[in-house]
């Protein structure tokens, strides 16, 4: 099986204090972040957990570095569109801590509906990310990451496939 692209858990606002401007290779500053993030599985509550962080743009190799109090993830960056856009997309580090950030929150969200998982895995993941648009002062001001998928799992002695989804509205200010 190929290796599954994610890009972000949930739905997530991340709002940065934004101090850096847009240079001619991009970003190169960091800013403090708050995030929220939502995910869903269907047949359960949705689960919600707010963290705060950092994210560091480097412009000098395009990659940037978005740490919380609990994950770290990593990446890289492009200016797009004359310098009216970032694209962003997640390195191997940062798509292996999106996984595991997946599944742990998806066995939370059983766990708290009372079942025990085993053998938790994800399949047909669809990954969807939006530009950040670049406003007049240079500063992006948000982006729109979507994951779904399904999740399979052992649960009370059978197998069992339930859909998930995660989206992040991520917005600079």
């Amino acid at each position: 099986m190929k290796r599954r692209q994610w890009i972000v858990y949930g739905l997530a606002i991340l709002v940065a204090g934004i101090g850096g401007q847009m240079t001619a290779l991009g970003l190169d500053a960091e800013y403090d972040t708050a995030e929220v993030t939502v995910l869903k599985v269907s047949g359960a509550h949705p689960a919600t957990s707010p963290t705060t962080g950092t994210i560091t743009f480097n412009s000098s190799d395009g990659t940037f570095d978005l740490v919380t109090s609990d994950n770290d993830f990593t990446g890289t960056y492009t200016v797009a569109k004359n310098g009216k856009q970032v694209a962003f997309a997640l390195d191997e580090s940062g798509t292996s801590e999106l996984e595991i950030v997946i599944i742990s929150g998806i066995q939370d969200i059983a766990e708290g509906e009372g079942i025990t998982l085993s053998n938790l895995t994800l399949s047909d993941v669809k990954v969807k990310i939006t530009n950040a648009t670049v406003n007049k002062s240079g500063n992006p001001e948000k982006t729109t990451i979507t994951v779904t998928g399904k999740a399979t799992a052992g649960a009370d002695g059978r197998s069992v496939t339930r859909s998930f989804s995660y989206k992040s509205v991520v917005v600079f200010s």
